[in-house]
Parts: C-alpha cells; structure tokens; sequence
C-alpha cells in the first residue's frame, strides 16, 4: 500500500538510498534538506522514477519543522512515516581528549534533540495513518563506544534509549517508532574508522586498513546505504506493523534478528532441551513447514494464510516456504530460510518478491536459499541429529529419506502450543487491538441490521465494517444464524431469509497482523424482544455476568470454568421457568448440560481455537487469552421445556485474557 514518507536529510547518503527505494516501492515522497543540500541532490532525483517532492527546511529551526509538516500534509495528505536521517557524523577523535568547543551540543542536537522535536511535530500527522511509523537512526557504537567515533557513540547510545520512549509514548497513538541501528557503512562518518588508521593497525596505511576492516566482519564486507534503505522498507512497511520500540542492528555481523521472534526461538529450544532428554547431547534440527497457496481452480487461488507455528516463530507470512534451526551441541544456532523467489512472470500477476533484507531481519536466518536447496541442506545437517518438526507431512521420498538419517525424530506442536498460550505484552497488545475492531465492527453490524431480512446481507456487512477498520479479513466463517437455525451450534450457510420476529445469533471475528477476535452477541431482527426471547437472553446474560466475575475472582482452568457454566445455567434456567423446579441437582445438571452442548471455553491467540493440545484442565496464566461462552439451544423437539421457549438459540462470547489480578 503507497504511503506519504517524509524524509528528512534526503540529501545524505543514506537518505538518497531511502528516497529512492521507497519512491521505487511507489510511496510518495518528501526529499527534506537545506536550500544548499537539495540544489546537489535534484538532478540525482530527475533519475529516479517515483512521485518525488523536494522540499527545503533547516530542521534545526522550530518555525522550519512547524512550517514542514504544514506543507507536507497540505501537499501531499497526512503523513504515514517519518524517516529522520540525521546525516554524516560530524565528530572524530578521543572522546575526552579530542572533543572541541561545541562539538557534544552540536552532535546532541544532531542526532537526539532535533529528530526527537521532528517526531514530537509530527505527530498530530503521523496518528491519522493506519501505520503511523517513525524511524530514527544511530550507530553500534551505541552499544561499545569506538575511541576514534568521538561524541558520535554518545548520541548513539541515546538514540536505543530515545526510540524506546519514543515508542512507548507514540503507541498510545498507535504511531510505532524504531531505529536502525548500523556497523560500518560507506557514507555515514563510520569512516573515521579506517580514514584515521585505526589503532589495531597503526603500522599500515590508510588503504590497508579499509582492505582489513571487511575482514572483521562475518559477511565480507563494508555495509551499503542500499542495505540501510531495505531495513527502512521494511520498518514502515504493514509486514513491521507488530513491531515498535526496536533497535534494528544492521552490522555485518550475526544475523539481523527481530528480539521478538528471536526470544521465541530461544524458548522453543530450551523447552525441547529440556523436556526431550535425548535431544541433549546432540546437535538439535528443527524444521518447520509453511502454507501453501490453495486452489479452487487451476489458476484461482482460495483465501491464503500462512500456518500459525510457522509464522509465530519466523515473522514471515510467504507461501511455500520451509524453515530450518540448526542447533550446535554447545549451542550454536544458525536458521535458514527456504523461499523460492518469484518468476517475472509471477511477478506480474502477484506482485514483487519480498525484499531480501526484510525476510532475513524478521526471521533471522543467515540466508534465504531457494527450495531445491533443502535437500542438500539435510543431507549435511540431518544425520545423527535429534530432529524436531512441525509440518503437514507433504514431503516427497527423496526428502523422507533425508530425514530418516537424523537420529530420532519428535513433532515439536504441543512444545510451540505451550509457547503460543501464554502471550507476550506485545501480543496481549495485539490482542486487544484485534478484539477492540471485532467489537466495534459487530456492534456496527447489529446497530445496521434491524428490519434486515437475510443473513448474508448481515454476514457481508460484518465484513465491510471488519475491513474498513483495518481487519485483514474475518477470522473464520461467521455463523449468521436467524430463528430456529441458531440451534445449529455451527450454522454456517448463512442464506436463509429472516422473519421480523426473529432473532439472529451472529458468531464473528476479524483476523489482524495474524492474531484474530471471536465475539457472539444476539439481537432480535425488528429491535424489539419478545416476552419469551427477553426471558431466554436474560438468563443467559446473567449467566455470563457470574462466569465473568468467577473468572476475575478466582484462579481456575477452562474446565473449572466449564463445570461453573452448568451449575449457574442449571439455576438460570429453573429461575426463569424453563426447567422444573421439581428435578434433583444432578438432573438439573444433566439439563443444563443438554441445553448447552459445547464447552464454555476455548483458547484465543493466532488461531480461532488456538492452541489445541494445551489440556484444559492447567490453571490459567497471565498472558493467556481465552473466551466465555455459554449458550442455550432450544429446538422445536425439546418437550420437557414450555412451548413458548421452543426454537430459541442464544449464545454469548466475550474474550478476555488472564493477568496479575485477574481478567481483562
């Protein structure tokens, strides 16, 4: 999706790179720099095919930056991502010993005051985008300060802590703010480095010693402004849209790894160090299988979404691809990534392939290789290894015997299920972000439904008010159930007419950035209910009130749970008059248990019902997302309940999930 980018510094090095990959990603774009700055920079513009707008401003000035936003959004419309290139390290030397007059102010306002009173301005802006995303830019010296970097590793270590403010402050906006975090590259002031003669080679000259740097870094050489502008791509681009508040460490080095997915990773390992004996003193294989495009016809493709696990552990949301741990017995861990890049031709139908430099900062795999290379992946890596897999078994033979040579083999599903449960703060963000568009997209629904008389007028309605809050599509197919056809606990035509005395059961939820909602709520079709109807949904309401309060007061599991629903409808149901006050407990219980077949609850995360071999019966956590959801389902058949209640199918969802002091 084009985006409005302003970026500031555009003159710089790397802010040409970052101009002209995004304009050739079709974003329009804002070129800021000084008069002086941009005078060089337009005929390197004139090249660069994409909607490129220059735009002069000395972002050092107050009155300069309020005039910026002012004209940017005047021209272009409301701003989406602001890229803030602070331009090339003006300090060099020993820190204390080299620093002049002014130098730490001028390197502060630099790299820390200014970008932060850009983002400050800019936010009025940025909130009105569906992807509000800022991203600031330092150095790894911020982490190990370089001697000859003077003052520059100083503002650097500020910028980790101001991008992580940033973003805290920022998210109540839902504007995400992040950094890319850089080793050596060409044009920064990195150069300072091998300019200098760096003290490890002060016998060499200066040509020598740049010959040397590269040699100092795992993947053989300096790094490029290109490969800066990849990491921006991808920071502002919908793939990042989970992520804020993150240091992107671009630096040669060890693989760019988002912390996120990479401390799941990590988990995943020690649990199946820990619970598969065998697995430890052995290197470790663990392999994961993507999905795979459907069709419904030989060239139509089906609604496409990519396995949970896979994407749970990897960020990537490509068809077709295969993902490879290889875990070292001292523990070493190297990933792969298998995907094979698009044809021209499938480029033209389907769009361009994912940019390199995203699919490896967001999976952290060394490399990405195409698919006919696994084989020979395995073939090195397999034999005499403890191999762990989650995928749908498709492999052909050649592979099947691959995977024959490792050691012994164990599926690792319940070992990510008994990750996935238990939710991240992260993830409980996403969570209510996806539960708070499914609410206000069903009660926008139901609000428009009243003297609607088909169902798939309601369920296509839901869908509109889904997406056009930002809902990547509904979760699953939506039960859309009028009158007697809610006693259909899965009803999913959805194609029948509606009478004006019915009442519709609507069973919906909206899927986003991969984790998904699941609301019931029922309403009578004229706005009005009858006598028996109120009865029926009072009793049931009341009955989700109690589970609700048993679940914020009290430790339990889905199954305690479950046990509460048939004692508390039991009670509802004799308090209303639907059942004999004549039965006994137990008959009582057996009732309610026929009048609500299904469990009261089930866990919510990636997957509708998510997590399904995570027994029911362990206490919940904190950081586990779960539903409440009783029902009652009369047929017309049901002849020991009054007449007038016969027909009626009710149910009520809600999702909550468990924290320190109880639900929310």
């Amino acid at each position: 999706m084009a985006q409005t980018v302003l970026v500031t510094g555009a003159a710089s090095s790397i802010g040409r790179a970052v101009v002209e990959r995004l304009a050739t990603h079709g974003h329009r774009i804002a070129a800021a720099d000084t008069a002086k700055q941009l005078s060089e920079l337009k005929e390197h513009l004139k090249k660069i095919k994409g909607d490129i707008a220059p735009v002069e401003v000395d972002v050092t000035k107050a009155e300069h930056r309020k005039e910026l936003f002012q004209k940017v959004e005047s021209a272009l419309g409301p701003i989406d991502s602001l890229i803030i290139c602070p331009g090339q390290n003006p300090s060099r030397g020993n820190t204390i010993d080299e620093t002049c007059a002014g130098m730490l102010d001028k390197v502060m306002t630099q790299y820390v005051t200014t970008p932060f009173r850009l983002a400050q301005q800019g936010m009025d802006s940025l909130q009105k985008s569906k992807n509000g995303s800022i991203v600031f830019f330092g150095s790894i010296g911020g982490f190990q300060p370089m001697i000859d970097l003077g003052m520059y590793s100083v503002a650097s270590s500020a910028v980790l802590a101001l991008t992580k403010a940033v973003a805290m402050s920022a998210a109540t906006r839902k504007v995400r703010a992040n950094a890319v975090i850089s080793g050596m590259i060409d044009g920064d002031g990195s150069s300072a480095v091998w300019d200098s003669g760096f003290e490890i080679f002060e016998n060499e000259s200066i040509a020598k010693t740049r010959e040397a740097i590269p040699q100092m870094i795992p993947l053989g050489r300096l790094g490029q402004p290109a490969d800066i502008a990849g990491a921006v791509s991808f920071l502002i681009s919908p793939n990042a849209r989970y992520i804020t508040g993150e240091n992107l460490v671009l630096s040669g080095g060890v693989q760019v790894r988002n912390e996120e997915y990479a401390a799941r990773r990590e988990r995943l390992v020690a649990g199946i160090r820990k619970r598969h004996p065998p697995s430890q003193h052995r290197n470790l294989l663990i392999l994961l299988q993507g999905s795979k495009l459907h069709y419904i016809a030989p060239d139509v493709v089906t609604h496409y979404r990519q396995c949970s696990n896979f994407r749970y552990l990897t960020g990537i949301t490509e068809p077709g691809a295969i993902y490879a741990m290889h875990v070292a017995e001292k523990g070493d861990v190297r990933c792969y990534l298998f995907l094979d890049k698009k044809t021209s031709h499938e480029e033209l139908w389907e769009g361009p392939s994912p940019d390199h430099t995203e699919l490896v900062s967001t999976s952290g795999a060394v490399d990405v290789l195409p698919v006919r290379q696994f084989l020979g992946f395995l073939d090195k890596t397999a034999k005499g290894a403890f191999l762990c897999y989650d995928f749908d078994g498709n492999w052909n033979a050649e592979t099947k015997q691959q995977l024959a040579g490792g050691s012994s083999m164990a599926s690792i599903k319940n070992e990510l299920h008994l990750l996935r449960v238990q939710k991240s703060p992260k993830e409980v963000e996403m969570m209510r972000h996806v539960c708070e568009v499914g609410s206000v997209a069903l009660t926008a629904t139901i609000s428009k439904s009243k003297h609607v008389y088909h169902e798939n007028e309601i369920r296509g309605r839901m869908e509109l008010e889904s997406r056009r809050r930002g809902a990547e599509a509904l979760a699953y197919l939506p039960v859309i159930a009028g009158g007697p056809r809610a006693n259909t606990i899965h009803y999913l035509n959805a194609n029948s007419s509606l009478r004006p005395t019915d009442t519709v059961l609507m069973d919906a939820g909206c899927d986003i950035n991969g984790y998904v909602s699941d609301i019931t709520r029922c309403f009578p079709v004229s706005g009005r209910w009858s006598d028996p109807q109120r009865v029926v949904y009072d009793a049931l309401n009341l009955v989700q009130t109690n589970l609700l309060h048993y679940a914020n007061n009290n430790e339990c599991s889905l199954s305690t749970l479950f046990h509460r629903m048939n004692e508390y409808l039991a009670a509802a149901m004799r308090e209303a008059g639907m059942l004999s006050n004549k039965l006994s407990d137990q008959e009582l219980l057996r009732e309610a248990n026929a009048l609500c077949p299904h469990h009261v609850s089930h866990y919510l995360g990636m997957d509708v019902h998510d997590c399904d071999t995570v027994a029911k019966n362990m206490n919940l956590q904190p950081g586990m997302a779960f539903t409440i959801e009783p029902g009652v389902y009369i047929p017309d058949d049901r002849k020991n309940v009054p007449k007038e209640f016969r027909g009626i199918g009710y149910r009520i969802e809600d999702d909550v999930v468990r924290t320190e002091s109880g639900i929310e």
